[in-house]
Formats: C-alpha cells, sequence, structure tokens
C-alpha cells in the first residue's frame, strides 16, 4: 500500500500533496475537485489573477483549505503561471485538458496565461469548432467567435450546436443570411442570345461547369483572391462575346451575396 492510499486513524485517507506545489512555507492550502492538495502562496495568487482567493482571506493556525471544481491536473497547470518559472507549453495539451485550463483562466482571470490560452483556442477551431465558439461567447472574444462561427457553419453542425438561448436567434439568422446569399449567388444570369437566335453554346458550358463547383469559394475568399479566381474563370468565355457578357452580369450577382457571406457572426449579436 502506497503512503497516499494509507488509512489514517480516523479510516480516512492520508492527504496527497501535488508534487509541484508543496511549499514549506505555504500560506494557504487547496483541494482539488479530485481531492489533491496544494501548498501555494497567497501573495502569487493575488498578483497574478482578478478573480482567485487572495489577501483577503482569513488563514488560521490550522491552514485553511479552499477547495475548488478544478481537477488536480487543470490546478497543476494553473498554478505554473503564477511562480516565476517556465511556463507550459498549452500547444501540447489534449484537447479537453485544453479546454478545462482553458476556462478555468477565465474563471480566474490569470492574466499571464489569457492571450497564450486564447491563441491556443484559436489553434484548435479546426478540431473543434463547437466548443470554441461556446467558450468565445461566454467570455466575450469576438475575433475567436467569428472564426469559429464560420468553421461551424461549414462543418454540417448547424442543426445539432446547442446554444444559450440569448444566442439562439442570432444563430439562425447568421445560418439564415448565408444559406439565402449562397442561393442568390447560384442562380445563373438570365440568357444572352448568340447570333443566329442561339441561347447557348459549348462556350458557357464549360463556364458554367467549373463555376457550380467555385459558387461557395469564391464567396468565402478574400477580395484580391476572389478577382483572381474569377478573372481565370471569365478566360473560359473570351470566344464567345455573349458568354462573356453574361459571365460579367453572374460576377455582379456573387459580389453582392459575397458580402452577406462574409457577414461576421457578431454583427448578428
Amino acid at each position: 500500500m502506497s503512503n497516499s492510499d494509507a488509512p489514517t486513524v480516523e479510516g480516512t485517507k492520508t492527504p496527497t500533496y501535488n508534487r509541484l506545489f508543496n511549499a514549506p512555507d505555504a500560506d494557504l492550502t487547496v483541494r482539488s475537485s479530485d481531492g489533491q492538495l496544494f501548498r501555494v502562496h497567497r501573495r502569487n495568487l493575488y498578483e497574478h489573477t482578478e478573480g482567485f482567493p487572495g489577501e483577503d482571506i482569513t488563514v488560521n493556525t490550522d491552514e485553511e483549505i479552499v477547495s475548488l471544481t478544478e481537477s488536480a491536473s487543470t490546478l497543476e497547470l494553473l498554478f505554473q503561471f503564477m511562480y516565476r518559472q517556465e511556463q507550459p507549453d498549452v500547444r501540447q495539451l489534449q484537447s479537453t485538458e485544453l479546454f478545462d485550463l482553458a476556462e478555468a483562466v477565465e474563471k480566474y482571470r490569470v492574466f499571464p496565461a489569457l492571450q497564450v490560452c486564447n491563441m491556443a483556442m484559436a489553434a484548435a477551431v479546426p478540431v473543434a469548432p463547437v466548443t470554441v465558439l461556446m467558450y468565445a461567447l461566454r467570455h466575450n472574444h469576438p475575433a475567436l467567435c467569428n472564426a469559429a462561427a464560420s468553421e461551424v457553419r461549414g462543418s454540417g453542425s448547424v442543426g445539432i450546436i446547442s446554444l444559450d438561448e440569448a444566442f439562439l436567434g442570432s444563430w439562425l439568422a447568421y445560418c439564415s443570411v448565408f444559406k439565402e446569399a449562397l442561393k442568390n449567388a447560384r442562380q445563373a444570369p438570365g440568357l444572352v442570345v448568340h447570333k443566329g437566335g442561339r441561347k447557348k453554346c459549348d462556350t458557357w458550358k464549360a463556364f458554367q461547369l467549373r463555376m457550380d463547383g467555385s459558387i461557395e469559394s469564391l464567396c468565402r475568399q478574400d477580395d484580391i483572391r476572389f478577382q483572381e479566381t474569377f478573372a481565370w474563370l471569365e478566360r473560359l468565355t473570351d470566344d464567345c462575346y455573349q458568354c462573356y457578357t453574361r459571365a460579367r452580369q453572374w460576377r455582379k450577382v456573387i459580389v453582392r451575396s459575397r458580402r452577406e457571406v462574409q457577414r461576421e457572426f457578431t454583427s448578428f449579436l
């Protein structure tokens, strides 16, 4: 039986102290949700956070224990940002570890870790956009919110996302505008009659085939990339003035749709 599992006289387990935070001169002991104890210094917590128990805590001679809702693994990461030591590389964390740490950092306003965790959450958008979106909404990170919302909307998670009631109406409007804009962008302009009364020619067929697979991409691209891509597509119609004219008309439709497709989620809040 290990020391940590040895029963005391009262029949309870001997307290387990964290290996990194067990300072002999500590003036505060913190208990994690899974029972591990951290001996830390109130001064460090007070200086590096906004919402963490600080100097206003009364510590009696028996060493007061403050119980928190975070796990030992999360607190071990969290406290490292409050001491003069090498900080953990959050890029190496598993997704759940990062999410738990980021929430704790926001909860206690751990200043040295705020930007670090925000950047790590931004990097997690492609793999967990819904989780990042919820985090960004809860903690008011507009840029991160918009990046995650765009990813969620395009990932097929639109119908299953669970949002707070305060955000649900905005989310539905955001998705509806996007869907309607893409629908409009996909509608080819009216026919331009060719010489001899022909309504279409092979040139248009080749152009529309390329367009059908490019509409959403064209709507999402930045302005420079859009201009380059559409200029390349228009060259497919160089041999037919009527098809070229129709292609230019379609371009105007897509330009209008792009404004709606690229509206950021925060503009609906």
